[in-house]
């Protein structure tokens, strides 16, 4: 087959969710001297997150290194973040509500629940930021049986093209969490949650690492049953979604994150991060934008 024959084929594969072919194919394309950044402008697939998949299959046997090289370059040039500073969020649950919300706003409006949300982006546009680090559980999805939510994750999905900030130059790079996996698996809606939200771009799913200023940062959040070979590189500093709660662990360089979607406990809000000479400065605010305090981590020096 020729190249764009072959570029067609992974479109299929993506339709039909056969990541395990998928990356095979992928990992042949750039082996036959595919370039990576062709595959990602001619495939409408989230390359992204297969990208952040290959690189965690690289150790496996039989594959040349200079693919993989490749790709990993790619990747990282991809997700640079060349400013000092970024905004980071997490735990969004777009589609629950607030437990006093008694009805859902289908064709206009948003719920309370989604409000910090807009707070958060209008602080980045306000304070100059051009890109906003989301660390997973962008939407509330069907995990929480007792949350009162969308019924379907086609509507929260719906909801979530019609409210998510769009601003022109701010992106926003998208870590998978649980509620946003099992979306993926159980209601076979793979990568399209975001699929018409062009000002999110999927950078993985339960860990991924972006390029912070030449350092390497991580982003993680637990997702139970997934489970693949990993590859971990050493980094200056971990942001992690999930718990809800804030708070700061020094000697690991690791931060959990407070939410900044619905939560009957646990902090609501979200953080600015400062790249300083020797150290990262995390200021955190709540979800209306009011300063709440600032915490220092000093960086370990494990740069891309």
């Amino acid at each position: 087959m020729t190249i764009q024959e072959r570029l067609k084929n992974l479109e299929y594969l993506n339709q039909n969710y056969v990541p395990a072919k998928l990356i095979n194919e992928i990992v042949e394309l750039c082996a036959s001297g595919c370039p990576v950044e062709l595959i990602d402008q001619n495939c409408s697939l989230d390359i992204h997150f297969i990208i952040h998949r290959l690189i965690n299959y690289s150790r496996r046997p039989g594959v040349e290194r200079e693919v993989f090289e490749a790709i990993r370059k790619y990747y990282y040039n991809h997700l640079k973040i060349n400013e000092n500073k970024c905004l980071v969020i997490s735990d969004t649950h777009i589609g629950r509500l607030m437990p006093h919300e008694s009805e859902i706003p289908l064709l206009a409006g948003i719920n309370e629940n989604e409000k910090g949300l807009m707070n958060a982006y209008q602080f980045a546009l306000d304070n100059n930021i051009h890109t906003v680090l989301h660390a997973g559980d962008l939407i509330e999805g069907q995990s929480n049986k007792k949350a009162k939510r969308y019924l379907f994750t086609t509507d929260q999905k719906n909801y979530l093209n019609r409210v998510y900030p769009n601003i022109e130059g701010i992106r926003t790079l998208l870590l998978y969490g649980n509620h946003d996996i099992n979306s993926v698996h159980n209601d076979r809606i793979c990568g399209k949650i975001i699929e018409n939200c062009p000002q999110i771009e999927l950078i993985g799913a339960s860990y991924s690492y972006v390029n912070f200023n030449g350092n390497i940062i991580k982003l993680s959040h637990p997702v139970d049953n997934y489970k693949y070979e990993n590859i971990y590189l050493n980094n200056d500093l971990e942001l992690a979604g999930h718990s809800h709660m804030s708070a700061i662990n020094e000697p690991l360089r690791k931060m959990k994150l407070p939410a900044l979607g619905s939560t009957l406990e646990g902090d609501r809000g979200f953080i600015e991060l400062i790249d300083e000479e020797n150290e990262y400065l995390l200021k955190e605010y709540d979800d209306n934008a009011s300063y709440r305090r600032e915490l220092t981590i000093k960086k370990g020096n494990h740069v891309i």
